[in-house]
């Protein structure tokens, strides 16, 4: 597992992916620009931890939050509304977000609901998700999910 430096995210969530609407309704591609910038930044923080989830989360503030995954998905499908393209530089935003997909769904509860993060590094060692009975992200995962349970 490799670790990399860890941003704050509580409010680039909806960064990214607001930058590529604007672009898209305002036809103006400094927007887009802007975007690619913030989109870029966090992609680097992507984790794979194969032993424990299937795909990649975004690893920030020492957890992989399921709304941080769920944000990048959604920044990638808006980019690809504005630009019309699934690469940025030479990453290929498509299977990232199907990656990221996978890690989703590994998140999924037995009852169908979701954790809300997973910290592989819980005391210093690995342990078990958080759970929250109801996440705000659930109802975006629970469309991306539906046919998985």
């Amino acid at each position: 597992m490799t670790v990399r430096p860890r941003p704050r995210t509580s409010g680039w969530w909806a960064g990214p992916g607001s930058l590529y609407t604007v672009c898209r309704v305002s036809g103006d591609p400094s927007f887009c620009e802007a975007g690619d910038r913030a989109l870029e930044h966090y992609l680097i923080m992507l984790l794979t931890d194969p032993e424990r989830f299937k795909g990649v989360c975004l690893y920030t503030n020492g957890t992989c939050p399921l709304g941080g995954a769920a944000a990048v998905i959604d920044a990638i499908y808006k980019r690809w509304q504005a630009t019309g393209s699934v690469t940025l530089a030479e990453r290929d935003l498509l299977a990232a977000a199907v990656d990221l997909g996978y890690f989703i769904v590994s998140m999924r509860r037995p009852d169908g609901g979701f954790y809300h993060s997973f910290d592989p590094h819980f005391d210093g060692a690995r342990g078990p998700p958080i759970t929250f009975p109801r996440h705000s992200t659930e109802k975006v995962c629970t469309h991306c999910c539906s046919c998985t349970k």
